[in-house]
């Protein structure tokens, strides 16, 4: 399998000094010469080298943490430099969700051609309102409980085994396309009836992105320019039939998690405003969300989210209160359920007038009033605090969360500052920002001078968040303090 790269610099994992099982005496290493070139970039003048383990490598080449390549049938990814060798990067084997959407995009579109639909599962998508042409647009496919390839999947793979898959369910796998309309996973539509819908996943392969999130699903209209942004439930046949019907570019999420995937819909978000300026955002309810205090509790993040960005969401009302019982009329099921006159006719109202309806005990035990302002919940704090912590170098630590918590800072405006922080992405920067960081040890909040005790590269972005958040910006240094050691 010949070369690829694939940059995701944004997710490196690596922390210096975690190599006890490698011996630092360099002579122990396998030199890359003529006759053992380099698998990363080739070289045989021996600059590179080799370890005694199993598909790990030390390469010279510059570049970028994060970056996979194929090799022998296997992928590596790059985790970084190596304290005690400074100037060899440490290639191993890349499993879980290191896998990043471009490979996954390719070895899916192999795994699509590999396999069929059978009729059952066609009949299904019908039962649910496909056309033929649909069907055939969507590249559903069945597959068995484990189900066996012609060919081998790649480790880390979503839902790689053995010898082919590792699903433990007979069904049908349905597509998952990023923002850039690339193949980011699978979800497997199960034939027990029980079970529904679950990602295409295994422990070699996990469906989770290299961020950590699951896959958001996106839908464009066909040959047409979307009339609004939709946000509806679910990844797979849901959104999908909603674009075919109303022309929206429809973003899904599993379980109406949106906001638990920031980086996912905050680039959204940014780049449909750059394309799409103007375009209403409609929350597009299932019948009976407004009764499910889980659900509401999303509903309410990602209204927060966009509010954040100047969006008001609105919307869609077609009097679905509650999930229709048999023989109720169905203008009041889900937004792929019911008929395209109901949606047309669907009031569209502001999303105050929308949580307003839900009953106070719906409202408590959503407990949105406790809530970080801005609506992202305690887990998505801590995943963009670990985040932050984890690209400083430094070893993550729950205090950062706990006292980030406690001062209310929220996880979008922490997901906002890695970003800035590290849209440098040299090791120089990287340096200099952990050496800044350093230097804040044992500066109390009250004696702090962010432009006299950080960095200039940090101080900017701290700075510039800050006054778009309309905080002081030792708040965020204060967040950061306690992990702050080596």
């Amino acid at each position: 399998m010949g070369h690829s790269e694939t940059p995701n610099t944004k997710h490196q994992d690596f922390h210096y000094g975690r190599l006890s099982s490698f011996s630092p005496d360099i002579s122990r290493y396998k030199q890359t010469l003529s006759g053992n070139p380099c698998p990363i970039c080739g070289d045989t003048k021996g600059l590179c080298r080799e370890p005694d383990v199993p598909n790990v490598h030390l390469c010279i080449a510059d570049i970028p943490v994060g970056t996979t390549k194929h090799v022998g049938g296997v992928t590596l990814v790059n985790r970084g430099g190596v304290k005690s060798m400074a100037r060899w990067m440490r290639w191993t084997l890349c499993t879980g969700n290191h896998f990043s959407v471009a490979d996954r995009d390719k070895f899916g579109k192999q795994l699509i051609a590999s396999l069929t639909l059978r009729d059952k599962d066609k009949q299904d998508l019908v039962r649910r309102g496909f056309t033929d042409d649909q069907i055939k647009r969507v590249y559903a496919r069945s597959v068995s409980k484990f189900q066996k390839l012609p060919f081998e999947l790649p480790p880390g793979f979503p839902g790689s085994g053995k010898s082919g898959l590792a699903n433990s369910v007979d069904g049908y796998i349905f597509p998952i396309l990023s923002i850039n309309k690339e193949l980011a996973g699978f979800q497997i539509r199960c034939d027990d009836p029980d079970s529904k819908y679950r990602w295409l996943s295994s422990q070699e392969g996990v469906s989770k992105l290299p961020s950590g999130e699951q896959p958001l699903a996106f839908y464009w209209p066909k040959d047409k320019e979307p009339k609004f942004i939709a946000l509806v439930e679910g990844t797979g046949p849901k959104p999908f039939l909603t674009c075919e019907q109303t022309d929206a570019l429809v973003i899904g999420a599993a379980g109406g998690l949106w906001a638990s995937s920031p980086s996912q819909i905050i680039g959204a978000i940014k780049h449909l405003e750059s394309e799409y300026k103007g375009l209403p955002w409609r929350l597009m309810p299932d019948a009976g969300a407004i009764e499910n205090p889980d659900i509401y509790r999303e509903m309410w993040k990602i209204s927060e989210l966009l509010g954040q960005f100047d969006i008001k969401m609105e919307v869609a009302w077609w009097g679905q209160s509650s999930k229709p019982s048999p023989g109720t009329e169905a203008k009041l099921g889900d937004a792929d359920e019911v008929s395209l006159s109901v949606l047309e006719n669907a009031e569209i109202i502001s999303s105050a007038q929308f949580f307003a309806m839900a009953s106070p005990e719906v409202v408590k035990k959503a407990n949105v009033n406790g809530l970080p302002v801005g609506g992202l919940d305690a887990k998505s704090l801590r995943q963009s605090a670990e985040r932050l912590v984890l690209l400083t170098g430094f070893e993550k630590k729950a205090q950062m969360y706990v006292e980030a918590a406690r001062l209310g800072v929220r996880a979008f405006e922490l997901e906002m500052l890695v970003n800035t922080i590290y849209e440098e992405e040299s090791p120089e920067y990287q340096a200099e920002i952990r050496e800044s960081l350093g230097k804040l040890l044992g500066i109390g909040e009250q004696d702090l001078d962010i432009r006299a005790h950080v960095h200039e590269n940090l101080a900017a972005p701290i700075e510039m968040i800050a006054s778009r958040m309309g905080r002081s910006p030792r708040l965020y240094v204060h967040c950061m303090l306690p992990v702050m050691h080596h």
